[in-house]
């Protein structure tokens, strides 16, 4: 029965077969011989699985990746969901990846893998596609499948050393069906489940990733304005005093009399953002009046000729004396720090920390990115014994 792979892999060529078989994730060396077409160039269980998942994801190659932790300097676990596998597309036809699909179908529900499906006293595997494999003298059992969740493939040798070699010995009467199959049944019933929690976390934070997104792209931070001297910007604005300096609080007059700040009054060329409400604290508090020095006479307060006194590059001869001793009074700036962007983070509902795929329940929070790059990921909830996280 398996001559029509043979003749299949003859009709087209069995190096197109091999290339095909490279650019799906075979890396060990496949010889140029029509028998590969039944397996009989070895290959290892993980390219096997990386070639199967590509019917299972519609025709998306994902190179097999593995990571255990996250930690940082100091032994922190941290969030591993954002480390992603490289992945390749348009390697396969649709039509070929359906027609595939619909064979493996037929394997699990009428042909030599229906153990791996299973029924209504074991349970059934919804979805389930894949192929048996079995060599000739039983030295090796297959079963490669997946589901629309997962790929999974089943090897199975009995293997002994001899000297310095690994010798694979004979297994009456194991098949790829009859005992590779049924440990797959197995794995996935258990599996799947966890595998669906943990898509749906997935899928609920890219969609709050997502929404959040969309509101900043909605709600733009405003363009900060270039300082314009004509404008008369407080940036740019000369300022010329002498005498004692001045506490920014007060700002004094030429007669001596001191003038405290009003309310502060918006700059029109201000960043401001809509609705903020102005800063009342800091640099605009007032300064107790007696603490404020007076300015008397200009003409105590006048320039020493011999030196140059600069604003820009003019020297203080041409400086006006009715100027000496004034300061110009500026409004105070009324300039907000733009706030600080929100991100949602789905948590667990237990301990409040990131949500992980076995938390019980879990729900969204909007905190800064300063917050969630804090948290961290909820360590009450852990995998079932003997589950590898």
């Amino acid at each position: 029965m398996n001559t029509i792979a043979v003749q299949v892999a003859q009709q087209v060529g069995i190096k197109n077969v091999i290339d095909y078989a490279y650019r799906m994730g075979i890396t060990t060396e496949l010889a140029p011989y029509l028998p590969t077409a039944l397996g009989a160039s070895a290959v290892k269980p993980i390219d096997l699985c990386s070639a199967y998942s590509m019917f299972a994801s519609q025709g998306v190659r994902y190179h097999p990746m593995a990571i255990t932790k996250v930690s940082d300097a100091d032994n922190n676990s941290l969030d591993a969901s954002r480390y992603a596998p490289q992945k390749e597309v348009d390697i396969l036809k649709p039509e070929t990846i359906h027609q595939i699909d619909e064979a493996l179908q037929g394997v699990v529900e009428h042909g030599t893998g229906t153990r791996a499906r299973g029924d209504s006293s074991t349970g059934i595997v919804e979805g389930a596609r894949g192929k048996t494999g079995t060599t000739s003298d039983n030295r090796d059992a297959w079963f490669a499948g997946y589901t629309p969740e997962l790929t999974t493939v089943v090897w199975l040798a009995s293997v002994h050393k001899k000297g310095k070699r690994l010798v694979y010995a004979e297994m009456e009467g194991a098949t790829g069906g009859h005992q590779c199959a049924p440990i797959w049944h197995d794995f996935m019933m258990q599996a799947i489940p966890v595998q669906h929690k943990f898509n749906s976390v997935v899928q609920h934070m890219d969609l709050m990733a997502a929404k959040t997104v969309a509101i900043n792209e909605e709600n733009p931070r405003p363009k900060k304005r270039k300082p314009d001297a004509k404008r008369g910007d407080a940036k740019n604005e000369t300022k010329l005093t002498t005498g004692p300096t001045q506490p920014p609080s007060a700002l004094p007059t030429t007669d001596g009399i001191e003038t405290q700040p009003d309310t502060p009054v918006p700059d029109p060329d201000a960043d401001t953002m809509p609705s903020a409400p102005p800063p009342v604290s800091g640099p605009l508090r007032a300064a107790p009046s007696a603490s404020v020095p007076s300015v008397s006479a200009p003409s105590a307060a006048l320039p020493d000729p011999t030196i140059e006194h600069r604003v820009g590059a003019m020297p203080a001869a041409r400086t006006n004396p009715s100027s000496v001793g004034r300061v110009r009074a500026t409004r105070p700036s009324t300039r907000i720090a733009p706030p600080e962007r929100m991100v949602t983070v789905t948590v667990c509902g237990d301990t409040g920390d990131i949500a992980n795929p076995y938390c019980e329940t879990y729900r969204s929070v909007t905190v800064s990115q300063a917050q969630a790059a804090k948290m961290h990921r909820c360590r009450l909830h852990k995998p079932p014994a003997g589950e590898d996280r």
